[in-house]
């Protein structure tokens, strides 16, 4: 379901719409304009999500009105990274507040699996690893940096060892 969930640009872009606005429903049209996507994708993905269980679907007419799925299982887990990732891009001034990179590139689509997108967001940083690694951090400082606290979490590819 993960993947299928965080598959697409376009379906981080709705989910974060939806999972921060639960309770409000939101036609076809007016989410593509909210969310600044074609509203044939937009329905597709809408389609998508109510079918694997996320999304409430009501038909009044010839409109059809998509709504977070409170009862979905994954409903607080969806909110809470929607939100997240939505205060985090709106304050991206203040560097406590930045978006989690890894959590952005599994919403935004650039990676289907945790792993993967922290794989991604290592091996685009090297010369920030590398410049840390020669840098005039303490120990204590270094091993609490965020990227190398993830580089150590993840643990070493070989790569990592030539470094030291």
């Amino acid at each position: 379901m993960i993947e299928s969930l965080l598959g697409s640009r376009l379906r981080a872009r709705v989910i974060r719409w939806i999972f921060t606005h639960p309770d409000q429903r939101c036609h076809v049209r007016r989410l593509a304009r909210l969310v600044g996507e074609d509203s044939t994708n937009v329905g597709r993905e809408l389609k998508r999500l109510a079918a694997l269980g996320l999304l409430a679907a009501t038909t009044e007419g010839r409109q059809t009105y998509y709504q977070a799925l409170k009862t979905c299982p994954v409903f607080t887990e969806l909110r809470g990274l929607a939100v997240k990732t939505q205060n985090m891009t709106s304050t991206r001034h203040r560097r406590s507040e930045e978006p989690d990179p890894v959590v952005a590139l599994l919403l935004d689509g650039g990676a289907r699996t945790l792993e993967e997108a922290q794989e991604h967001y290592l091996n685009s940083h090297i010369p920030e690893v590398v410049n840390l690694v020669e840098g005039p951090l303490s120990d204590e400082e270094f091993r609490r940096h965020p990227l190398i606290s993830l580089l150590l979490a993840c643990g070493s590819r070989g790569w990592e060892d030539s470094l030291t």
